[in-house]
């Protein structure tokens, strides 16, 4: 799973994300959408590792969605 694109705003959801060129983990709030340790601008290169649920995402998901493992 790539970095999350809020879709109102086309802007990546705050979120604590890990970059697979260099292994750094950064939290995102605002601002520019980049690794601070390399630079690496590119989503898909850029993974979320925590995100606070969001009620509205959640509100989508019934009971099938949720199997065992």
């Amino acid at each position: 799973m790539g970095a999350k694109i809020d879709p109102e705003h086309k802007l990546p959801q705050v979120a604590t994300y890990l970059c697979i060129w260099c292994d750094g983990e950064f939290a995102f709030v605002s601002g520019e959408f980049r690794c601070p340790d390399c630079g690496n601008d590119d989503p898909k290169d850029l993974i979320v590792i925590h995100m606070i649920d969001d009620p509205q995402e959640q509100a989508l998901y019934c009971p099938i969605d949720w199997h065992g493992g």
